[in-house]
């Protein structure tokens, strides 16, 4: 692990996940090399072993993902504090997409898809300077 400003930056850190079928996918925030890792584990009580599924770069820290069809959505921010949405095809993990979300300081840590509105709806935690809010994105 290297560190930097004493926080051990490692791969192994999971705030998403989705649940498709009979399995849960585990999204992990890469903290070293900013990528993601996919994790599967089954639907069911018991002790089991997560089985790498994939990796894709988002160019960012997931925070949160919803799927989408064949589209898997998420959420997070750079380092920097930029806060951003992207998108991966599901499965092959492959084009990803990102777009700058314009909103400072929130830090996004929730997204799902609003069917009948055709919306996202974006979650933040609350800073010094906002509170928690909810955000609607087309």
């Amino acid at each position: 692990c290297i560190s930097i400003k004493g926080r051990k930056m490692h791969n192994f850190d999971c705030e998403a996940f989705w649940i498709a079928d009979s399995s849960i996918y585990l999204f992990t925030k890469n903290w070293e090399n900013r990528e993601c890792n996919v994790y599967q584990i089954p639907n069911i009580g018991g002790k089991h072993i997560a089985k790498k599924v994939g990796q894709f770069d988002p160019g960012m820290l997931i925070t949160d993902c919803v799927k989408v069809d064949e589209t898997l959505y998420y959420c997070g921010y750079t380092i920097t504090g930029n806060q951003f949405i992207g998108s991966v095809k599901w499965g092959s993990w492959e084009n990803c997409t990102r777009k700058k979300l314009n909103i400072r300081p929130a830090q996004f840590e929730g997204i799902t898809w609003d069917e009948k509105r055709q919306d996202f709806i974006l979650s933040s935690e609350s800073r010094k300077s906002q509170k928690e809010s909810l955000f609607i994105r087309k």
